[in-house]
């Protein structure tokens, strides 16, 4: 994570876990999930984030497709 932008749960925790081996809190994005060329990184929360990210990176859909399933997805999780 010392390279590339990324984000996880809380920056704290990251920073608590890793000690002195994370160098890198100007590229923590305050983010659901960031894609970083073929890196990914994504909250607990996020899977439905990173699972578009996968598919987006992957160029597994046409975008319109994907984000189809995402805004469909979301609507019905958060509809619950």
């Amino acid at each position: 994570m010392n390279d590339v932008p990324h984000t996880s749960n809380h920056l704290d925790d990251l920073q608590e876990t890793a000690g002195t081996r994370y160098t890198n809190k100007a590229h923590y994005l305050e983010k659901q999930a960031v894609r970083s060329g073929r890196l990914i990184t994504a909250n607990g929360s996020a899977f439905l984030e990173f699972g578009k990210e996968v598919l987006e990176a992957l160029n597994a859909a046409p975008q319109p497709e994907i984000d189809e399933w995402y805004g469909f997805s979301k609507k019905a999780i958060t509809s619950f």
